[in-house]
């Protein structure tokens, strides 16, 4: 069995793209579809045979939502890596010292049991401390033809980052300030392959980097065992960030309703 955790801290103010949407509301309680954004997630997560016991990071225990697992509310702890910590502390079992968790944003509403059953049985099948999902450019582009979503080009693909990962708990304890750092710069590759070091940098910029090698680098660096795991579901990349992603996940949702 393996837990979630959802983080769904972030109230857009004005100026975020999203402002003009959620008008003062949390981003993870911007209704989609005829529900809220989380509860599209939590849907998934109900669903899913695998999962145990749910966190949910940054909304208070009285809100509105439907979860069938064990839930646990925490607010939130100033920034991702601390409520990721925080959440992993609240998990942990002396007698499970390699017990996992899956991280999912609560603004991947396209999100499916199905998927996170994919990812469960994968990453269950590996040894390793995080599993990262990552979507190839020709996936997600033949699902989201106009996401504009940011791609990593890499010596053999181009690819994005996923919103849902799988990490064992114990690798969340400690001081880690380049994890801070990285996580900070979520958005921006480049600024991320800077920070791990020029080992990355340069042939990621010379387009010489291919994703074994990515891999292996990024897990020597963080002083973990890592894996990237191309996932065949863009829906888990499909985060939402810009009212132009609201627009075509809600309207895949409701025709799917």
């Amino acid at each position: 069995m393996i837990d979630a955790i959802i983080t769904a801290g972030g109230i857009p103010v004005d100026g975020d793209p999203l402002y003009s949407y959620t008008q003062g509301i949390p981003k993870a309680m911007l209704k989609i579809a005829g529900k809220p954004m989380i509860q599209w997630v939590l849907d998934a997560v109900n669903e899913c045979e695998h999962i145990e016991r749910v966190v949910i990071i940054g909304l208070p225990k009285d809100t509105p939502l439907i979860s069938r697992h064990e839930t646990i509310f925490m607010e939130s702890q100033g920034d991702m890596l601390n409520n990721i910590q925080t959440a992993a502390a609240a998990l942990k079992r002396s007698d499970a010292p390699d017990a996992r968790a899956f991280i999912l944003a609560s603004d991947v509403p396209g999100i499916t049991s199905a998927m996170l059953n994919w990812l469960y049985e994968t990453s269950n099948a590996l040894v390793g401390d995080v599993f990262y999902t990552i979507i190839k450019k020709e996936t997600m582009e033949s699902r989201f033809p106009a996401s504009n979503r940011t791609f990593i080009e890499l010596a053999d693909c181009q690819v994005c980052g996923g919103d849902v990962t799988v990490f064992r708990l114990e690798i969340a304890d400690g001081e880690r300030p380049i994890w801070k750092r990285l996580i900070a710069a979520r958005k921006n590759p480049v600024k991320q392959a800077r920070l791990i070091g020029l080992g990355i940098l340069i042939p990621l910029l010379l387009k010489k980097l291919d994703l074994k090698t990515a891999e292996r680098k990024i897990s020597r660096r963080l002083h973990v065992i890592g894996h990237a795991l191309v996932c065949p579901y863009a829906e888990m990349g499909m985060d939402v960030d810009k009212p132009h992603q609201f627009d075509i996940l809600k309207a895949g949702l409701t025709a799917n309703d």
